[in-house]
């Protein structure tokens, strides 16, 4: 659990793996216990952690410990986390998150995950067809980079190379003076 609170890019998520795969209560009392001390990597991480460990104590800290954070971010992987879990409870808080304007649509479209989970659960709520039609219409738009968008035809080649050397004779004989 120390190693959540690290806030490298290499061993934070080595620890989540690792505490996923043991996966117990202890795990799971554990992030509760750090929670309140945590700053946002940890509060991230163990939002992200708990999506991981599928147990009811895992569903019960996803529905309860977003009430208590502030941050769109951490609240957003709390709503994806629980939606992982593939609960029906975990559709109302993430769609009252959305609706709110509460979310991270940087981190996530919280979207994605209420609608999947509707239609796999066989769920409906009132913005599921809308919602759904939004994110169809999204993915079929053409991206930068995709065969609608050709790659620049500029011709690289033509450019003048710039001349490091001379570019050192400059530098040297600014130091000089």
């Amino acid at each position: 659990i120390d190693w959540l609170h690290d806030d490298s890019d290499w061993l934070t998520p080595l620890a989540t793996d690792a505490l996923a795969q043991i996966g117990t209560e202890a795990v799971v009392e554990a992030v509760i216990e750090e929670y309140p001390l945590g700053d946002w990597g940890f509060r991230f991480s163990a939002a992200h952690l708990l999506g991981k460990i599928h147990s009811d104590a895992a569903i019960a800290v996803c529905l309860a410990l977003p009430k208590v954070d502030r941050d769109p971010s951490v609240k957003t992987q709390w709503a994806s986390s629980l939606l992982g879990h593939f609960t029906p409870r975990g559709i109302d808080p993430a769609r009252e998150l959305i609706l709110a304007g509460a979310d991270d649509r940087m981190l996530l479209d919280l979207r994605e995950d209420v609608v999947a989970v509707a239609e796999v659960l066989d769920i409906d709520f009132p913005e599921r067809h809308q919602w759904k039609d939004e994110l169809e219409e999204e993915r079929n738009r053409p991206r930068p980079f995709s065969p609608a968008f050709p790659a620049s035809d500029y011709d690289w080649e033509d450019e003048d190379e710039y001349e490091d050397d001379e570019y050192e004779d400059n530098e040297a004989e600014d130091w000089e003076d």
